[in-house]
């Protein structure tokens, strides 16, 4: 059962992360002390939701240490939110395409219009995949110190089209 007063528990959860100092951790203990109960199994949503409020308020940004709690991260380490984002985006991209993959060549049925959806999908997960790779993070950061948005992009699309040039 869900608690009725949800949004005063998150709202607890999001001040006791929000007074957490950085490169501190808020553990499992505090937040059951806090709120009087364990969060991490079936109330695990409230210290997600907690975690977008105080990051949206403050800009704090955590990430979770295995059977710890929460560390709140110094602006030096604020990168490690995009590779552990990208990790996890290869990692779905991979799947997706290796599923796609297997259901193609298991299936004799398939229409040609339905092939190529298919292999097309398997592409774009490609693209995305090699994009989301750590070594075209690399290479921006060797090239140059973007400022920018637009300066990131470009310079995100100038490693690709490098990349491409190299195989062929």
């Amino acid at each position: 059962m869900i608690p009725s007063h949800a949004n005063e528990l998150r709202r607890k959860l999001a001040d006791l992360f929000a007074a957490c100092p950085v490169d501190a951790t808020v553990s499992y203990g505090d937040m059951e002390q806090e709120l009087g109960f364990d969060v991490r199994n079936r109330y695990r949503h409230l210290i997600y939701a907690a975690l977008k409020l105080v990051s949206k308020e403050n800009g704090a940004l955590f990430v979770g240490v295995n059977r710890v709690g929460y560390r709140r991260l110094p602006a030096s380490e604020l990168h490690v939110v995009g590779h552990a984002s990208r990790k996890s985006i290869r990692r779905k991209a991979a799947r997706a395409s290796r599923a796609i993959g297997r259901g193609v060549s298991a299936s004799n049925s398939i229409s040609n219009s339905a092939r190529i959806k298919a292999m097309s999908e398997i592409a774009a997960l490609g693209i995305i995949q090699h994009v989301a790779r750590d070594a075209t993070v690399k290479v921006i950061k060797s090239a140059h110190r973007p400022i920018s948005t637009a300066k990131i992009v470009r310079a995100t699309l100038e490693s690709i089209r490098a990349t491409q040039e190299r195989r062929t």
